[in-house]
C-alpha cells in the first residue's frame, strides 16, 4: 500500500499498527480495551470466543468523503481513490473520554507524524452514541479512525470499509499477530479492522493460591465447583467467612462465557437468531443453581452485602482475601496485584476451564 510521498510503508508490528492511519482510508477501532465493566448481575461487555488476548481494532469506513490518501465509496457511489493533498489532518473518534485513553492513541500516532510531518493526527472524545454517529456520516461529518466498541453494527451498515485490498506484507502482514486477535476485525469473512491495542486474557480463572492449601488447580468447569465448595470457609454461625468461587462474579453471567464453556453458540449468524433455550444451555444454568444451593443462596446473598464482587475495587472480595477465585480476565490481574490489601498474597492463572 503506498504512503501519500510514494514512499512504501514497512511491516509493521502490532504495536506499530496505528501508524497505517494514513493509507487505510477512513478507519476504524473496535475491542474489548474500552469496555466499562458493569455492577454485579448488570449486562456485561461481550466476550470473543478465544482466550487469546482481544485487541482493539483498526478498520475503514466506507460511503463518504475523507481526507485520506484512499476512500472507498458506498453504493450508488463508485469507489474512488484519488489522493489528498498534503498537509493533512486525521481525525481520531474514541467512545472514551479519559485522559489516560485519549494521550495512548495520541502516543500512538506520533509513531506516524514523526517520519511524516505532512501528517497531523487529532484525537476526538465522547463519540458513544450509536445513532448519533450514524447521523454525523449522514451529514458527511466523518473521521477517518473511529473506535465505537463494536464492529458487526457497523460493518453490517456498510459505514465501514473492506481493508483486504489495502492489507499487503509491505504494509500490515497478518502474521505478526495471533490469529485469534486478528481475527478480531473480521466480519462475514471480509477484514473491516486491524489490531491496535492489546490487552489480557478475556476469560481466565484468577486465583489466591495463598488461600489455597488444601485444593488442587481447577482444569474443568465441575472441577470450579468442587474447587469453589472446598474452599468456602464460614464461622461457627454458618456464615461464609471466605467465599472459594462465585459463578456469577467477573464475567460468569456473559453469554460469551457460556458459549465459551459449553462450545454451544448462542447465536446462528446464517439465519441472524439467538437461541437460548437448548439442553446444553439448561444444563450449565442448573449446575449454577446446584452449587448456590450447595454452598447456600442466603448465606451469599448476605456475604455479597458486605464484599464487593469483580476486582476493581479495593473493597472487593478478592482484593480483601474473602474470595479465593474469579473468573474474569480483561485487567483484573493488574487490578489485584495494585489494589490486594496483603502484599504477601500470591496471585496466579492456573488457565481456562474447559
Amino acid at each position: 500500500m503506498p504512503c501519500p510521498s510514494g514512499a512504501r510503508w514497512q511491516i509493521l508490528s502490532r504495536r506499530q499498527a496505528l501508524s497505517i492511519l494514513a493509507s487505510a482510508g477512513v478507519g476504524a477501532a473496535f475491542g474489548g480495551c474500552g469496555a466499562t465493566r458493569p455492577p454485579y448481575g448488570g449486562p456485561s461487555p461481550a466476550l470473543r470466543s478465544t482466550p487469546e488476548p482481544s485487541p482493539t481494532v483498526l478498520g475503514g469506513l466506507a460511503g463518504y468523503p475523507s481526507t485520506t490518501a484512499a476512500t472507498v465509496a458506498a453504493t450508488p457511489i463508485p469507489p474512488t481513490f484519488t489522493p489528498t493533498p498534503v498537509p493533512r489532518t486525521l481525525t481520531i473518534w474514541t467512545a472514551r473520554t479519559d485522559s489516560p485513553w485519549l494521550k495512548a492513541l495520541e502516543d500512538s500516532a506520533s509513531l506516524l507524524t514523526s517520519k511524516r510531518p505532512y501528517i497531523k493526527v487529532s484525537v476526538s472524545g465522547g463519540h458513544a452514541d450509536f445513532g448519533k454517529t450514524v447521523e454525523d456520516f449522514g451529514t458527511l461529518q466523518v473521521p477517518d479512525v473511529i473506535e465505537p466498541g463494536d464492529l458487526v453494527p457497523f460493518a453490517a451498515r456498510s459505514l465501514v470499509q473492506v481493508l483486504d485490498h489495502l492489507l499487503t506484507s509491505d504494509t500490515v502482514d497478518a502474521s505478526n499477530y495471533l490469529p485469534a486477535m486478528w481475527a478480531n476485525g473480521a466480519w462475514r469473512e471480509k477484514t473491516y479492522g486491524i489490531p491496535a491495542l492489546d490487552h489480557g486474557a478475556e476469560l481466565g480463572l484468577v486465583w489466591n493460591t495463598s488461600l489455597t492449601a488444601t485444593a488442587f488447580a481447577p482444569r474443568t468447569w465441575s472441577d470450579l465447583y468442587v474447587f469453589g465448595r472446598q474452599l468456602t470457609t464460614r464461622d461457627a454461625s454458618g456464615a461464609i467467612q471466605t467465599l472459594g468461587f462465585d459463578p456469577l462474579d467477573g464475567v460468569g453471567g456473559i453469554l460469551d462465557t457460556v458459549r465459551d464453556v459449553t462450545g454451544q453458540n448462542w447465536f446462528d449468524a446464517s439465519t441472524n437468531r439467538v437461541i437460548l433455550d437448548n439442553p446444553v444451555y439448561r444444563g450449565f444454568i442448573d449446575g449454577i443453581l446446584a452449587f448456590y444451593k450447595a454452598v447456600g443462596i442466603e448465606q451469599i446473598l448476605t456475604f455479597r452485602q458486605a464484599n464487593r464482587p469483580l476486582t476493581n475495587s479495593e473493597q472487593s472480595a478478592v482484593n480483601v482475601g474473602r474470595q479465593v477465585a474469579i473468573l474474569n480476565g480483561y485487567w483484573s490481574v493488574a487490578e489485584v496485584e495494585q489494589l490486594a490489601r496483603d502484599r504477601s498474597w500470591k496471585f496466579d492463572t492456573p488457565g481456562r476451564p474447559r
